[in-house]
């Protein structure tokens, strides 16, 4: 059970979502308010979230609390001051309504989601959370929230591009030791026995490096005619491949290293009067 209590009047709501009120409340709960999963109570009005990510409003209106804006749709959470309401959209838009009088409405624009909101008597407050866009480089660790779904919903399930991420259940996500293919889309699916919402999409940049040959690490070896060579910006992902030609048209192997963040030294000594060659490398498969 969840209860909320101010001004001359108590709300509670039951495990079957259903709200009962108590106190001075001119109006009562609306029979047709069900399916509720979290509550909140003004000075004299109340404000309850349903399941399907609606709003519903009940009291005495005295200045406009209980006109729900249009756009307060696909809520995941709400809070009240005494007479006006705040809510958090699951794209991260605070919405807020009622008395302005000392401007705890108007919300200020703002280019990164929302991890919490809160309510005052007379303010407004939100917790900046993490960008919607995120950038890391290889090796980092990033860890995404849920943010304020984790207060009232129960079970947890993180989506990579759409697709469900294997043990990914928890109100967090960790990407560890993250690499270009990490790079893309992640979200949460949160469920309780009421329903289910899905948080903003937040996207990860983990750019890919390019494979690099590093002339300052050229050596040569008179005695055979063998040299080597330094190569940087392995993902770690696939193996890296080393190719020769001698006419940029056919290549063949020369060296294979398993995958690896780490430099790649090689060395190869070509066949004695062969052409000038060319060297490329290439992760694979």
């Amino acid at each position: 059970m969840l209860l909320s209590t101010k001004g001359t009047h108590s709300v509670a709501l039951r495990g079957d979502g259903s709200i009962v009120e108590s106190g001075l409340g001119p109006v009562p709960v609306p029979e047709s308010y069900s399916n509720v999963v979290e509550i909140c109570a003004g000075w004299s009005d109340s404000l309850a979230l349903q399941a399907d990510g609606n709003l519903v409003a009940w009291g005495e209106n005295l200045n406009g609390e209980t006109n729900v804006p249009a756009s307060a749709t696909d809520i995941v959470a709400i809070a009240a001051g005494d007479y006006h309401f705040v809510a958090l959209r699951a794209d991260g838009v605070v919405i807020a309504w009622g008395d302005t009088n000392f401007s705890q409405t108007p919300v200020p624009a703002i280019n990164q989601s929302i991890g919490l909101i809160q309510a005052g008597s007379v303010h407004s407050l939100a917790v900046l959370g993490q960008p919607f866009q995120r950038t890391a480089a290889a090796g980092d660790s990033v860890t995404f929230s849920a943010g304020q779904f984790a207060s009232r919903l129960a079970s947890f399930q993180w989506q990579f591009n759409g697709v469900n991420i294997n043990g990914a259940t928890n109100s967090s996500l960790t990407v560890g030791n993250a690499c270009w293919t990490n790079s893309g889309f992640y979200r949460a699916v949160i469920r309780n026995a009421l329903g289910s919402i899905t948080s903003p999409q937040m996207s990860l940049s983990v750019p890919r490096p390019p494979l690099c040959f590093d002339p300052s690490s050229l050596s040569y070896l008179a005695t055979n005619g063998a040299f080597g060579m330094r190569l940087t910006g392995s993902s770690g992902v696939y193996p890296v491949v080393i190719s020769t030609s001698t006419n940029l048209a056919d290549w063949t192997p020369v060296f294979t290293n398993s995958p690896t963040t780490n430099d790649i030294e090689f060395m190869d000594a070509p066949p004695s009067g062969s052409p000038n060659g060319f060297y490329r490398a290439a992760e694979q498969p």
